[in-house]
């Protein structure tokens, strides 16, 4: 090494370890005018300390560093530094939070996001876990760690599944921080399922079908949001004219006419949904599927027998709108034919002492009293 370059080695190890006396004598602070992303979220004490322990480590190795500015980062994450917080406390204000800096290891210390959501899902098996998913969700939003689709949807089912579809709700209207939007058109599929499953754990009482229809008709107004109406894979499609959605909203309040109306579409909400059902099916065509894979037969059979449910439920209700009934009726005649077509492919391949998800839609809309 060069005399000159000699001299600008030791230069620069001075510097550092000046940096680092420096450091010891004082705490490093970050005023709330100038946090990248204000407060980090908090997390409420769940079922088990496994779970806890899993939402604090992201907490510590995941959300912490994305909310710290570049000179805090380089603290925690250069090995070079972190001598200066093991010898003496380096501490920063987070929001109203003091919090004290640890080494991190970007290799040994960081979870692998798609391994330990799995993981996450596994244990949260009390419904008054899922009272933290807005906050973890803000938490890989505002750190910049996109979701897998398929976590995002199995996250979301298992949600609905656990009664928690307010939690889901709540994350869909904070999109702007939880990332959950519904311009993916299966994650809309699933939290509209969720409104749906709404009544079917309420055993379609008068109370669960005003919570479901009311849900359902929020999200179709949220997708008048921006967040949530760019277009799914097709250029000027918008989320609301999914038949399955609009099917959905349909079901929901054809059910309720039915049961608790005396088949009276008393508030025109019945004819208003067969309206923009059909139209949305017009809009998407036919009702193609895949005769050789039952898992594609499957998949149409779970999102098409609600949607021919309700469209047969609205006719018997709007019997008496000739011009509409009679869009009903032939639309019905050919939904189910598919319906059974795909049911009877199912069938051939489900064990015997198995069932399919679509298998299960079929059966509970058929053994339901309001069936037509």
């Amino acid at each position: 090494m060069t005399g000159l370059g000699l001299e600008g080695a030791l230069r620069c190890r001075q510097c550092i370890l000046q940096a680092a006396k420096s450091s010891q004598r004082r705490t490093f602070t970050s005023t709330p005018s100038r946090q990248k992303h204000g407060a980090l979220p908090t997390f409420t004490p769940t079922s088990s300390a496994e779970l806890d322990t899993i939402l604090s480590t992201f907490r510590s190795k995941v959300f912490l560093p994305s909310h710290l500015l570049k000179r805090h980062r380089d603290l925690v994450f250069r090995k070079r530094n972190h001598p200066v917080l093991t010898s003496e406390p380096v501490t920063v204000t987070i929001g109203d939070e003091e919090i004290q800096l640890e080494p991190i290891d970007h290799i040994a210390d960081v979870p692998n996001i798609r391994k330990e959501l799995g993981h996450l899902l596994r244990v949260m098996k009390e419904p008054s876990d899922w009272d933290n998913l807005p906050a973890f969700l803000e938490g890989l939003f505002l750190a910049k760690r996109k979701l897998d689709g398929g976590l995002v949807d199995k996250m979301v089912r298992m949600a609905s599944e656990m009664g928690r579809q307010g939690v889901v709700m709540e994350c869909v209207r904070r999109a702007g921080t939880t990332g959950l939007v519904l311009n993916d058109a299966k994650h809309l599929r699933q939290v509209m399922w969720g409104a749906r499953l709404r009544a079917l754990q309420a055993g379609w009482s008068e109370e669960g079908m005003d919570k479901a229809l009311l849900q359902a008709e929020q999200i179709m107004e949220l997708l008048e949001d921006p967040k949530h109406s760019s277009k799914l894979g097709v250029v000027g499609e918008h989320p609301r004219t999914l038949p399955e959605v609009n099917g959905v909203v349909l079901e929901l309040a054809a059910v309720k006419a039915v049961k608790y109306a005396n088949s009276k579409d008393e508030d025109r909400k019945v004819a208003t949904y067969a309206t923009t059902t059909l139209a949305s099916i017009q809009t998407h065509g036919n009702f193609d599927f895949n005769s050789d894979d039952w898992h594609d037969a499957n998949y149409k059979l779970q999102m098409w027998a609600p949607v021919l449910h309700g469209l047969r439920l609205a006719f018997g209700v709007l019997k008496e709108n000739t011009t509409l009934a009679q869009d009903i009726r032939n639309t019905t005649r050919e939904l189910g034919e598919v319906v059974s077509q795909t049911r009877t492919i199912v069938l051939a391949n489900t064990p015997q002492d198995g069932t399919r998800r679509g298998l299960k839609v079929y059966d509970d809309i058929a053994s339901s009293q309001h069936a037509s």
